[in-house]
């Protein structure tokens, strides 16, 4: 495995190198989105981080580390003024879409559909105000000397810089609003001419605050006139991006003074605020748009893309473990390191691929004492040091985080849920009584199953999975994974995997009249299954809705490895007349005809007779395999058709599910190929050897009854028994 591990590693190291996440500089700047991501990767803002705030890093202890840069510290930053008032008696024009107009959510009082819990979109931001004080019209720039000097081009001459910034200086002074017309042109004009002369930078040496309080007018401008057109003009947004960079640029330089006479504080918030508020989408495009432009018909690309998963889950593993967080790993992500002991794929034979998830999902569990956004603000910071861009959170308890510093990144889905260690219960959400102290836990995702309240020992105390074979990575999992996995969101995965007969499949309800349970093959006129350990086959059959019909299993074609869907280890001699199967030691005997069955100890069983005698027998430990009689009509059918099929899923083989990517050409030959025996021998492989590892694995579920059933009609020739389809 490790020298696998290895070759893998070297084999698509040119595609799946490490890269700075927002995919270049300033100069690659060619979008909206791209901007977005520039400017908070870049630090361009004193506070630019999505989980870096004025409140946090401003506040008395405010000395963490993730808050400052060497251009942006506590004393420059805090006690500046960020007059909300100043931004816009327009407000920020990025919040508006088509469903949401300035009008609809900004007239009167304002409308509360518009404006969402995190805070990115309010009335104050939006609409440029409160409800409770209206816009003021305020008072104008007088700008016109310094435009009269500065169409003249001679604010771009050395000798007349200390003019213009003193002109600039004076006529700011004036202006309310960050937006006021007169400020607007000559913001506009001064930029364009220092870009157009090269003197930007020189200006910014002389007279830094001047700079950067016209750079950072002018960008919000063209922000405000163009962020949406995201496609022209070509150099619009090198162009913002190389003006919202002479703040970090000249920051140290400037007297403190300058940040609030000259609005660059008020401009920073703005020009934040706008940028922040369009993350969550501008991380969606930019990982759209390095998908598509990855070369997805490389000979490499699905190894170099299950490699960069399988590290992107590592490295958020390893952070979660520095933190201390109670975690396991869920959904497809956990179903695959229990079928395979790795993510997000397995090999299957002839070169098919079993691509179980096609993101990585994670359940972390909180304490009483432990705030959600603390919890992924933690990560998030731990995650950035590493090069991946902040986590963010769509909705209440649940976070995303993508792994963009790998040239094929991965999507991380993180559903944060509290545990109450004296009701021994983990739920999501619950109302308390202060006065009684009684809780009500609301059924909702992922927990419906359990009433909105799962038993702690579903999860605690914790197994081990397998996480890829180089290197012998290790995730905490659930105590009880597959109880955890049934029950998850309503028996999602429950349903996906319940085992139906096929009907190509000999003995499916498809065959005829006489068809079989589903919990049984049909073969020689015979409902074959395994019993229990140790329950007799008349209990077994009578179970099905059936009854004992004596069949020996010929010794040279037993039924034991057609129910098992796997060769056990180990064959014995033919010994009473039905097989037996012992599941702790991997073994099973053959049977031979009752007439031949060994006096003693067994002679009540063997006076001659009726065979039908032998439904009653069993033996300690043994699984035996019992063959039950054909249903002989409709209603015989129907009692057994209608019985519970809450056990009757397989979560161990390959299902293809609606959430599949139709477009994978791993799962369309999956889908068109489906499984064959050799398949199964693999999975059996895989299952066995993490088990013998000390891993949670499928190990036992490949021996129930509903992975038996599927295994056999798989032998049976339909290799798409219970594969079901994507579309």
């Amino acid at each position: 495995p490790s020298m696998a591990s290895h070759a893998l590693a070297s084999s698509v190291a040119a595609v799946n190198q490490s890269e700075i996440w927002w995919h270049g500089d300033g100069v690659l700047v060619r979008s909206w989105p791209h901007l977005v991501l520039w400017y908070l990767s870049a630090r361009m803002s004193c506070f630019s981080g999505i989980h870096v705030s004025p409140e946090d890093c401003c506040s008395a202890s405010g000395s963490d580390p993730h808050c400052w840069t060497g251009a942006f510290t506590q004393e420059r930053c805090c006690g500046r003024n960020a007059d909300h008032r100043l931004w816009s008696s327009g407000g920020d024009p990025t919040c508006w879409s088509s469903d949401f107009s300035r009008d609809f959510c900004c007239n009167g009082a304002g409308n509360d559909e518009c404006w969402d819990d995190e805070g990115w979109y309010s009335f104050a931001r939006c609409c440029g105000g409160s409800p409770a004080v209206p816009s003021h019209g305020g008072r104008h720039a007088n700008l016109t000397a310094l435009l009269s000097v500065a169409q003249s081009g001679r604010c771009s001459e050395p000798m007349y810089f200390g003019e213009c910034a003193g002109l600039w200086r004076a006529g700011i002074r004036r202006a309310e609003q960050l937006t006021d017309q007169a400020v607007r042109e000559a913001s506009l004009l001064l930029a364009e001419a220092w870009k157009a002369t090269g003197r930007l930078r020189q200006v910014g040496k002389i007279f830094p605050a001047f700079v950067v309080s016209v750079a950072l007018h002018a960008a919000l401008f063209l922000v405000d006139d163009w962020w949406s057109k995201q496609a022209a003009p070509g150099q619009l947004w090198v162009d913002v991006a190389e003006l919202m960079s002479t703040y970090q640029t000249h920051a140290r330089s400037m007297h403190a003074a300058d940040v609030t006479r000259l609005r660059i504080g008020a401009l920073d918030d703005a020009l934040r605020h706008r940028v922040r508020a369009h993350y969550p989408t501008a991380l969606q495009v930019v990982l759209a748009e390095r998908i598509t432009a990855t070369d997805q018909g490389a000979a490499n690309f699905h190894d170099a893309l299950s490699y960069a998963f399988l590290s992107a889950f590592q490295e958020l593993v390893e952070e979660l473990d520095a933190l201390n967080a109670d975690f396991v790993p869920i959904q497809g992500t956990l179903i695959s390191l229990l079928r395979y002991g790795s993510f997000p794929e397995g090999r299957l034979s002839r070169g098919k691929r079993d691509v179980v998830d096609n993101d990585a999902e994670v359940m972390v569990i909180l304490g009483k004492e432990t705030n959600l956004g603390e919890a992924l603000k933690q990560l998030s910071l731990a995650l950035e040091r590493r090069g991946w861009p902040p986590c963010y959170v769509p909705h209440a308890r649940k976070g995303i985080c993508f792994s963009l510093r790998h040239a094929v990144p991965c999507k991380i889905e993180l559903y944060f849920v509290a545990r109450d260690e004296d009701s021994g219960l983990i739920f999501a959400e619950r109302s308390c009584s202060l006065a009684s102290g009684l809780c009500e836990y609301h059924p909702v995702f992922p927990f419906q199953q359990w009433s909105g309240q799962m038993p702690s020992d579903v999860i605690y105390p914790m197994t081990r999975c397998r996480v890829g074979s180089g290197g012998w990575h290790r995730v905490l999992c659930p105590h009880r994974p597959l109880e955890f996995l049934r029950g998850w969101n309503h028996g999602e995965y429950r349903d996906q995997s319940l085992v139906v007969d096929s009907p190509h499949a000999a003995g499916g309800w498809g065959a005829g009249l006489h068809a079989c349970p589903r919990a049984t093959l049909h073969v020689r006129d015979r409902c074959w299954t395994l019993s229990a350990a140790s329950e007799p086959c008349a209990a077994t059959c009578g179970a099905l809705g059936l009854s004992f019909a004596y069949s020996r299993a010929e010794e040279a074609e037993p039924m034991v490895p057609k129910l098992l869907g796997a060769q056990p280890r180990r064959a014995q001699q033919a010994w009473m007349p039905l097989e037996c199967y012992v599941a702790e030691e991997d073994r099973f005997h053959t049977a031979i005809p009752p007439s031949e069955a060994s006096p003693g100890v067994f002679s009540q069983w063997t006076l001659g007779g009726d065979p039908a005698v032998w439904g009653k027998w069993a033996f300690p430990g043994c699984r035996l395999s019992c063959p039950c009689a054909l249903p002989d009509d409709g209603a015989a059918r129907s009692a057994v058709a209608g019985q519970d099929s809450g056990g009757g899923a397989c979560l161990a083989l390959p299902v293809l599910s609606k959430d599949r990517d139709r477009s994978d050409e791993r799962n369309i030959r999956l889908q068109r190929e489906g499984i064959v025996r050799e398949d199964l021998r693999l999975l059996a492989g895989y299952a066995r050897g993490l088990h013998k590892q000390g891993f949670a694995s499928f190990h036992a579920h490949l021996r129930e009854a509903a992975c038996a059933r599927r295994i056999a009609h798989i032998l049976a020739g339909d290799p798409l028994a219970g594969l079901s389809r994507m579309d």
